[in-house]
């Protein structure tokens, strides 16, 4: 999937529930004419099968068109192309190139996740651990129960929550739409306007709702609208750079998630985070104070 120097980019198109996932794999492998299909079938959300009329006897082609009901994920690395040699760890957000995948196939996704991958040194070291404590202790857990989890849970636990029907909450309501309009604020100019979509505030409450539904709640709360704010300002940023709202790349797995302390370190690096997120919708969003209130 990727070299294991830098980071390759996932695309999802519409984040929601949808009838299905088509995965595209590496886009790199694309000819030109397919990603025009491509294209067109992200912007207009239907496929074209193209019939010609002499295979079947006919006199004139034809061109079936199908409605598309299912989300697309991608992948691309963006040390692949003309710029191999950037270091995109130091590259400044927004200018990382992707690679040989032109802008309008990014733009067309709804959303950029940038995937960090440690050294191949690094990636070794749960393996071993892993397999030290199969010889030292066989037969025994290896890990504390909650963290026993086989390939059928998570089948099961993903047909469930899809099944969830949720509803938001006043307080994530309200987080969505003071980062939306702050947004909306700091990345507009006269020339170009906003560029963050009026669609952003659709793709928002689909996150949100998505992570309710992986918590196994029914009620989206304002934990799951600071998870989509970090995931679409992640998104964007990588698309047109950092606004006055700066937050890492990796904002949502800032330490290896091995064991429980790691995941009270994320719990407490996504809370920092949300302040930051509420900050930023105190400063830009008008009459943001009043709906919002101050922690």
């Amino acid at each position: 999937m990727s070299t294991g120097r830098a980071p390759p980019t996932c695309m999802q198109a519409l984040p929601c529930w949808p009838a299905g996932v088509c995965l595209l794999g590496d886009l790199a492998s694309y000819r030109k004419d397919k990603m025009e299909a491509l294209q067109s079938a992200l912007e207009t959300r239907t496929a074209a099968l193209f019939i010609p009329g002499k295979k079947y006897g006919e006199d004139v082609d034809q061109q079936l068109s199908f409605p598309i009901q299912c989300n697309f994920w991608a992948l691309c690395d963006i040390t692949t192309g003309a710029k191999r040699s950037l270091n995109s760890d130091s590259a400044v957000l927004g200018s990382a190139e992707m690679g040989p995948v032109p802008a309008q196939i990014a733009e067309a996704f709804s959303l950029l996740v940038q995937c960090r991958e440690a050294g191949r040194d690094r990636s070794l070291l749960p393996l071993v651990v892993h397999t030290l404590r199969l010889a030292v202790r066989p037969g025994e857990p290896l890990y504390p129960a909650c963290m026993q989890f086989t390939t059928q849970d998570y089948q099961e636990l993903l047909a469930h929550a899809r099944g969830l029907r949720v509803e938001l909450s006043p307080e994530a309501e309200k987080l969505i739409h003071g980062y939306y309009m702050a947004s909306r604020r700091v990345r507009s100019d006269s020339t170009q306007g906003s560029s963050l979509p009026v669609a952003s505030i659709r793709h928002l409450i689909s996150l949100a709702e998505a992570h309710s539904k992986l918590s196994l709640r029914r009620v989206v709360l304002e934990e799951d609208a600071v998870v989509a704010v970090l995931l679409c300002e992640n998104s964007v940023t990588l698309k047109h750079g950092a606004s006055a709202l700066v937050i890492p790349p990796d904002a949502l797995f800032p330490c290896d998630l091995h064991d429980l302390d790691s995941l009270r370190r994320r719990d407490l690096t996504l809370e920092q985070l949300h302040q930051q997120i509420l900050q930023f919708v105190y400063a830009y969003a008008p009459g943001a104070a009043s709906y919002i209130t101050e922690e």
